[in-house]
């Protein structure tokens, strides 16, 4: 019960501070427990039609400042010759809630087969039984979290939108907790 109150806590923190476009270098003064996914499970949404691409994401506990991050790296596997300007991405939660954070993808953008590392640079912690214990890792599953890519902006203005998806998952979860609570 204390680890979905402390999860609760911190993913309110990540939200905010994925939404303030926090730069990889701020990771470097922070170490890192990388949680296992046998306790939090990040899975990335299957979005056969979206030209970006998830891939290696870490869910981090920052043992330092007691808040949640992501790492992870995008693909441009998109077929249009075009710099992709921004990029909104959705992380929906199990128990209920999530967040979505604006993000740019380079200061040039991102070109088709370019990758972009956001948040990569981090000193990782090894998990030790002490912070197995203090983080409330012992035991199964904790949480599914959902990431997905919610919308693009291309540099000609043109869009990609995967905003129902988004929408669908986030009542989805919304709705799952809501009757479990309710003893249905």
């Amino acid at each position: 019960m204390r680890f979905n109150l402390i999860f609760a806590c911190v993913t309110l923190l990540c939200a905010i501070n994925v939404s303030m476009g926090q730069q990889p270098s701020a990771l470097e003064k922070h170490r890192y427990v990388v949680l296992p996914a046998k306790n939090v499970l990040v899975t990335v949404a299957s979005q056969p039609d979206c030209p970006l691409q998830l891939e290696g994401v870490k869910f981090l506990y920052d043992v330092d400042e007691k808040r949640l991050a992501m790492a992870y790296q995008l693909r441009n596997r998109g077929a249009k010759p075009l710099f992709i300007k921004s990029y909104t991405i959705a992380a929906w939660y199990s128990q209920g809630g999530g967040w979505t954070s604006g993000e740019l993808g380079s200061k040039n953008g991102l070109l088709p087969g370019q990758y972009l590392s956001v948040n990569d640079r981090f000193e990782e912690v090894p998990l030790t039984n002490e912070w197995r214990d203090k983080l409330e890792l012992r035991g199964g599953m904790r949480q599914v979290a959902v990431l997905m890519i919610e919308s693009i902006e291309y540099t000609d203005g043109s869009t990609y939108s995967g905003k129902l998806l988004s929408e669908a998952l986030a009542s989805y979860f919304e709705n799952s907790v809501s009757a479990s609570s309710h003893g249905k």
